[in-house]
């Protein structure tokens, strides 16, 4: 049986999808994260786009933030996918596999098997961790193209995140502003990008 985890990444060794993106249901999609995503497609030509817009996004690719266009990957690249997804026939093996990925291990699992593709060949979009991005993964980086409406509303927040309620009563001193570094060059201002 394959978990919803794994079911959720199939899509990404579909001949027939040429971009999937995996996101949590429980995370609203906001403007922001549209222009992130259109900028991935029409202005580079990475196969993998990665978003980080929270302090604690501190790994190489979260389970409900990334994407591939599989249409940008080599045909080795996509069998390489194909086979970290569906590892094996043999039933103990696959037990083994899910055992080993099961609660919280889709994280894990990506990073062990996906980010070794996707380093060298994605664009993260990235507003707290742009110098992990750029001198300890060696991966492509840049600022979310568009600035947060309000700290709360960051990609990937689960709901309910960024209502009137939640925006009321925010305590902005508990919040963490993104390094200037990880800002865009024009909009030096966006304090919580």
């Amino acid at each position: 049986m394959v978990s919803w985890k794994k079911k959720r990444k199939l899509k990404q060794i579909d001949p027939l999808v040429g971009v999937s993106m995996v996101r949590d249901l429980d995370s609203e999609i906001f403007g922001r994260e549209v222009y992130a995503v259109n900028e991935w497609l029409s202005k580079t030509t990475y196969a993998f786009h990665i978003m980080r817009d929270h302090h604690l996004h501190n790994i190489p690719i979260l389970g409900g933030l990334w994407g591939v266009a599989s249409n940008r990957l080599s045909y080795n690249d996509r069998l390489i996918m194909a086979n970290a997804l569906l590892p094996s026939n043999n039933e103990n093996e696959m037990h083994q596999f899910y055992k080993t990925y099961s609660g919280g291990g889709d994280q894990l699992f990506l990073e062990h098997h996906i980010w070794p593709l996707a380093r060298h060949n994605s664009i993260a979009h990235d507003s707290f961790t742009c110098f992990w991005s750029r001198y300890i993964y060696r991966a492509d980086t840049r600022p979310f193209p568009r600035e947060r409406e309000h700290p709360s509303c960051f990609v990937g927040c689960p709901k309910p995140c960024c209502t009137p309620e939640v925006k009321q009563n925010f305590d902005f001193s508990r919040y963490k502003k993104c390094p200037s570094i990880c800002r865009p060059k024009e909009h030096t201002d966006w304090l919580f990008c």
